[in-house]
Parts: C-alpha cells; structure tokens; sequence
C-alpha cells in the first residue's frame, strides 16, 4: 500500500499554502504588534504636548511670578525695616537730646 504520488503531491501543494499563509499572518501580526506599541507610547506623550504642556507651562509661569513678586516683597520690607530703624534712631536721640 503504497501512497499514491498525486495525493503526496496534494498533500505537498496544501502544507506548502499553509506554510505561506502562516508567514503572512506572522508578518501582518509583527506590523500589527508594532503599530500598538507605537500608539500605545505615541498617545500618551502627543496628548501631553497637546493639552498638559500649555497647562504646566502656565503653572511654571505662575510661580516664578509669585516668587518674583514675594522677592520685590522681600526686597520692600527690607527696606521698611531700615526706615523703621531709621525713625527709632531720630526718636531716641530726639528724646534723648530733649533730657
């Protein structure tokens, strides 16, 4: 009971289409898996540029104007304190001076 050659050629013919397809279907999948990865860490990162970069620059922006204002603040209170002082000095000689 030999196999008939027409049948082993059949056999032959149909294992060959099922190899090619598998290789298609692997490379269609590899391009697939690829194209997920890439949108899967392309998203996150175009939707921070898009829509929380302006939002954090503005924040950024916003604190280095209020520490640039506490600063001017900082620099007038210094120079209240002086006049302060200042003012202590002519009341203690004026009162000083008037005894």
């Amino acid at each position: 009971m030999e196999p008939d050659l027409r049948e082993i050629h059949r056999l032959v013919k149909e294992n060959n289409q099922m190899l090619h397809s598998l290789k298609r279907q692997a490379f269609w999948g590899g391009v697939f898996k690829i194209a997920l990865y890439l949108v899967a860490l392309g998203v996150p990162i175009l939707l921070y540029y898009v829509y929380l970069s302006p939002i954090v620059q503005q924040f950024q922006d916003t604190i280095s104007t209020a520490t640039g204002q506490g600063r001017d603040y900082q620099g007038q209170f210094a120079e209240w304190m002086q006049l302060l002082d200042q003012f202590k000095e002519r009341m203690q000689s004026a009162s000083g001076s008037s005894q």
